[in-house]
């Protein structure tokens, strides 16, 4: 079965309803996948966006809180910073889009032509890997 929730993506605005760690909103992908050692250290790891995310009239402030700052790799959280340094959400309504559709839209067809994708390949590379 394909994991359905790897199509979506989320673009940050206010980011009261997208979650920090979990949902696909950044360019690297999923932060909990893409910096693990931090997101073991995230005190609130079910925080969404607007939870770590202080808006000043002239600039954005990340707060994020860590159990053990001490403990974390400094090149890492630099590259993570950098990243966030990069996104600057603005005041409107969060948005969700649906990668496997050019409109951005859920269509059950998308979805199932993926799975049929994905399940000719599966079979394609068993047959394959069967002769040398």
């Amino acid at each position: 079965m394909g994991k359905i929730f790897h199509h979506f993506s989320f673009k940050a605005s206010v980011g009261s309803s997208i979650l920090f760690w979990h949902d696909r909103w950044c360019t690297e992908g999923h932060l909990r996948d893409t910096f693990p050692s931090l997101y073991v250290l995230a005190v609130n790891r079910d925080a969404t966006i607007a939870d770590y995310c202080q808006r000043w009239p002239s600039n954005i402030v990340w707060s994020l809180v860590f159990i053990r700052d001490a403990l974390v790799d400094d090149t890492i959280l630099a590259t993570f910073l950098s990243k966030l340094s990069e996104i600057s959400p603005q005041y409107s309504p969060d948005v969700v889009t649906w990668d496997l559709n050019s409109k951005g839209f859920f269509t059950v067809k998308s979805y199932y032509l993926n799975l049929l994708s994905n399940s000719i390949l599966a079979m394609e590379s068993r047959f394959l890997g069967r002769f040398p």
